[in-house]
């Protein structure tokens, strides 16, 4: 990634913060609402910096609060009532994000990691929550 060292400050330190904010707060609204906080910064340097796999890293961090934000909004509704958000899922995710700060900061693979974003965020669909119950869609 061709991104200046700068900038992979800024966003490795809002990443861990939005780590932090998620894993410390208790209710599933706070946690989906500081999970945004996480394609934001992306957003915001990719603004200054662009470069194509921030467009991934961001494309996918976006793709996961979008899903479970939508779960929980049908929740909250009565809309859904078979589906949840576990609780578990997403301070995973918040451990994915913490991860994926880790490797941004040391220049390491990440691509593994996004998957297990994608994954998780995969759990507010119909199918991804059917497989997370199976069994099969591991945190």
């Amino acid at each position: 990634m061709k991104v200046s060292e700068e900038n992979i400050r800024v966003i490795v330190e809002e990443l861990r913060y939005v780590a932090d904010k998620m894993v410390g707060e208790e209710d599933i609204l706070g946690k989906v609402y500081y999970l945004s906080g996480s394609y934001a910064v992306i957003h915001r340097v990719m603004n200054l910096e662009y470069d194509d796999e921030l467009v991934l890293i961001h494309r996918i961090l976006m793709s996961a609060y979008e899903t479970l934000s939508s779960r929980v909004n049908s929740i909250i509704t009565g809309q859904e009532r078979v589906i949840k958000i576990p609780v578990e899922a997403v301070d995973a995710l918040a451990n994915s994000i913490r991860s994926l700060a880790t490797v941004l900061s040391e220049k390491k693979e990440y691509k593994e990691i996004l998957a297990k974003v994608a994954a998780i965020g995969y759990i507010g669909t119909g199918n991804g929550y059917y497989l997370y119950k199976k069994g099969i869609l591991k945190l």
